[in-house]
């Protein structure tokens, strides 16, 4: 490694970083920290604003050897449409300018998709200053916001496209969380030498499957039910409809319970409507510090994920890992050619159920929650998956590799 003076500063840009929750937030402090404690110099440009909107961040810290500069949203607080662009604003131009001022030739910036369309002013400024540019892609937009119906206007939507085809064309690499999102670069002119297919990943060293008896399961009075639980955000990429023809079904067993934790888009609505139809069986919790993620993990028998298959390969829900990482399989309503749809197949770590199958949502709690040994089964297979494939230290380690070929 070149000495301290000499080698280039990686500077990592996202909405979102440590203490923040968001499962970009955490994912990306692991990457930041680890690649600092192995003698890179790191830097940080993120926003101040927390990712719920309620909490606003140090404008400038250290943390464990790490600098950190957070931006100022231009727009009120909340988590309102003129607050996401206040706050995308904030990123834009506070970033390009921090980078512009600050960024030597050699230096590596690691974009994140945190803003949308982020790439796009950060390759002009990595062209500008010599440096090298990495996108790191946990979406591609503006794809995400077209399948969502919220997309732009013809010509503005194709330019846009047009200049974020063009930011991951002259990027050195672009990482992409899964093989369906690689393929969607591909399909849109990226060479396949600047592709690289990081997983995103937990600290399984922590999340761990739990033997005995869970506290949370204790505390929230769930003792003796099988429970099927979701955790993280639940917002427009997610199929919640099938879900709820699933839980009218099943809204008579009481020994099934539907246990929520976290929050999301569609949070709010999914309670009216599961009111609505009279269904009891379900509980609501916030989110859980990150240090009782292991038990918030470890409690329900089977986890619930779902992703609309127009969403296939624009977005891999980075919660299946910590599931896997916990020893508990999945129901996945998702396309049965899709990512999640793959890993099941490929490593028996659950059901996939198709998006609108109700009843078959239905089956297959059923059919899990009547087989112990076939569910048992199911988890363990889930954490050799990660073992083998998605452990931390097998990313972090893909990380350094590849920072070293691009330093």
């Amino acid at each position: 490694m070149r000495s301290t003076s000499d080698q280039p500063t990686i500077w990592f840009v996202n909405s979102y970083f440590h203490p923040d929750h968001s499962a970009t937030s955490q994912i990306l402090s692991d990457v930041a920290f680890e690649l600092s404690a192995s003698g890179h110099t790191v830097r940080i440009i993120t926003g101040q604003r927390s990712y719920d909107g309620g909490s606003q961040y140090p404008a400038s810290e250290v943390i464990d050897g790490i600098h950190v500069t957070r931006l100022p949203s231009l727009g009120p607080s909340g988590r309102g449409m003129l607050a996401r662009l206040g706050r995308y604003l904030g990123m834009y131009l506070g970033a390009a300018w921090l980078l512009l001022i600050r960024m030597r030739r050699g230096d590596v910036v690691v974009c994140k998709t945190d803003p949308p369309l982020l790439s796009i002013p950060l390759a002009v400024v990595a062209r500008i200053r010599g440096a090298k540019l990495v996108n790191w892609l946990q979406d591609l937009y503006p794809e995400v916001a077209n399948s969502l119906g919220v997309g732009l206007p013809g010509t503005v939507g194709w330019l846009l496209t047009r200049l974020r085809n063009w930011s991951l064309k002259v990027a050195v690499f672009n990482i992409a969380i899964g093989e369906c999102m690689a393929q969607l670069l591909r399909d849109q002119g990226v060479a396949d030498n600047k592709i690289a297919i990081l997983t995103n990943f937990v600290d399984d060293s922590h999340i761990i499957p739990l033997e005995g008896i869970n506290p949370l399961r204790e505390q929230w009075g769930l003792q003796g039910k099988f429970v099927i639980g979701y955790s993280g955000n639940l917002g427009r990429a997610h199929d919640i409809e099938t879900f709820i023809e699933m839980a009218i079904l099943l809204r008579d067993r009481e020994d099934i319970v539907f246990l929520f934790i976290g929050g999301g888009h569609f949070v709010d609505m999914l309670r009216a409507r599961l009111a609505e139809a009279s269904v009891t069986n379900v509980r609501f919790e916030s989110y859980q510090p990150r240090e009782q993620l292991n038990l918030s993990l470890a409690l329900p028998d089977v986890h619930w994920v779902s992703l609309l298959p127009e969403m296939e390969g624009l977005i891999v829900p980075s919660k299946i890992y910590g599931i896997m990482a916990a020893g508990r399989p999945m129901i996945a309503v998702c396309a049965p050619t899709g990512e999640m749809a793959q890993i099941i197949d490929r490593a028996q770590t659950g059901l996939q159920v198709t998006p609108g199958d109700g009843q078959g949502f239905a089956d297959a709690v059923l059919q899990l929650a009547d087989d112990p040994a076939r569910l048992g089964r199911l988890g363990t297979n889930a954490r050799k998956e990660i073992d083998a494939n998605a452990s931390k230290a097998r990313v972090m380690q893909a990380w350094a590799e590849l920072i070293a070929r691009i330093s």
